[in-house]
């Protein structure tokens, strides 16, 4: 995975969860983020939109080029929904917002790595479909709550429906899923 950002405590952050069986580029300076993906052929790339000197129209496509197994997904803490719909337009597939709750992000990375992996090694394509599918259905950007529900449907799917094994790969209580079992009836 490669993480594109200016913001050195949100890479910080990114290296500190200490995501499973996933090898981790950090890289603070969008132009040689192209270089480093050509190196590196990450099977995820999360770009920070907020860099206003590398434009995401010129930027996208060039990171996409070089690394075209890769899912490009756009972050930003202050969303504006042209530039979420450019850069989508230019060849990311999905846009995570910073400014939710920092615990869901980090669970939507981890799911989304999890994807790349399972994508790269050939196997999952229906997991990637659907999770992909779910995220990128609605017209509007989806609330913290639904991703949160989504990302938990996920790991009890991963996990056989077992609550606990869930919360650990999701790095959560387990009363948390099981409360979203009771109310969702997953």
């Amino acid at each position: 995975m490669l993480v594109i950002d200016r913001d050195q405590r949100f890479l910080t952050m990114i290296a500190a969860q200490g995501l499973e069986n996933v090898a981790l580029t950090l890289c603070a300076d969008a132009s040689a983020a192209v270089g480093i993906a050509r190196t590196t052929m990450p099977g995820l790339i999360l770009l920070d939109l907020g860099d206003d000197d590398h434009p995401q129209e010129l930027l996208i496509p060039r990171l996409v080029g070089v690394s075209p197994g890769a899912d490009l997904i756009l972050m930003s803490a202050h969303p504006q929904r042209w530039r979420i719909v450019a850069g989508l337009t230019a060849g990311a597939c999905d846009y995570l917002p910073k400014d939710a709750q920092l615990s869901t992000l980090f669970d939507r990375i981890a799911i989304r790595a999890a994807m790349a992996r399972a994508r790269i090694a050939g196997r999952g394509g229906a997991d990637l479909g659907r999770l992909r599918h779910a995220l990128s259905a609605s017209e509007t950007l989806p609330s913290a709550a639904m991703v949160r529900s989504l990302i938990i449907d996920e790991a009890l799917r991963r996990r056989a429906g077992n609550c606990s094994a869930a919360a650990r790969l999701m790095r959560v209580t387990p009363q948390g899923v099981s409360a979203h079992v009771r109310k969702h009836g997953c």
